[in-house]
């Protein structure tokens, strides 16, 4: 299955980043992109954290299949002490600058082109996660998993929907399911792990809706309701996610 893809780093392919920057867009709803801490930190994928960045590549036709961007953080193993999502990555770029060895990879957007999903290139890509963590001297790779069906049940919480599992045992949600698949090790979900907050005009043209009256919305896409505050002029969405540690990154 795994034959006709290939692992390409990006210091020996950058021209791959303009369409992987084409996928991110694809993939993930407006608001999200939009995001204060992400649009500090991404740019900085292709910088100081160059090293830790790949791309999976079709050999047969040179296509891009996949792209892993990945940041290196430290983590005490102590699952009270795991960060949210955006913690994680504003002290990775403060430890990275204040010369500070991480020991820990966490693969913090892995997207696969929608032509081939389902021929094992998630298993390829977080193997690789692997590989390059133990490469690196670290000692673990944590994945803050954002469940592909979440928007389906935004009402749900994270706790109880990470737990669900279909009639055949196996996980109700597709990237948690991947994950145990592959052995991973499910340690905590996050309620709060990106907390995105703008404007009400911001969020009306994020969306395309209006927000007429104060309270929790519908939020397209949204893993969880969108909190308005007309008052305030505010609006508030906490993204859920569930950090799983890989398995075989200790090897």
């Amino acid at each position: 299955m795994h034959e006709k893809f290939r692992i390409v780093p990006y210091r020996e392919h950058p021209q791959y980043v303009s369409q992987a920057l084409s996928f991110e867009a694809e993939s993930f709803p407006k608001y999200i992109e939009e995001d204060a801490v992400w649009a500090d930190i991404s740019p900085h994928f292709y910088d100081e954290f160059a090293d830790f960045q790949f791309f999976v590549v079709d050999e047969t036709n040179h296509q891009l299949v996949g792209v892993c961007n990945c940041v290196p953080f430290n983590w005490s193993g102590d699952p009270d002490q795991l960060p949210s999502y955006h913690q994680m990555l504003t002290d990775a770029l403060k430890d990275w600058r204040a010369g500070r060895q991480a020991n820990t990879l966490s693969p913090v957007q892995a997207i696969i082109n929608p032509v081939y999903r389902g021929q094992g290139v998630s298993q390829l890509i977080f193997a690789e996660a692997a590989r390059l963590s133990r490469a690196q001297r670290m000692t673990s790779v944590m994945v803050a998993v954002r469940p592909t069906l979440k928007d389906q049940y935004p009402l749900v919480p994270i706790e109880e929907y990470a737990r669900w599992r279909r009639s055949d045992g196996q996980l109700f949600d597709p990237w948690l399911r991947a994950q145990e698949r592959i052995g991973s090790e499910m340690i905590k979900p996050v309620a709060a792990s990106t907390v995105i907050e703008g404007a009400i005009a911001d969020w009306e043209r994020w969306t395309g809706m209006k927000f007429p009256a104060s309270g929790e919305y519908w939020l397209p896409g949204g893993l969880s309701t969108l909190t308005i505050d007309l008052e305030n002029n505010i609006g508030r969405h906490c993204e859920p996610h569930v950090w799983y540690r890989l398995s075989g990154d200790d090897a």
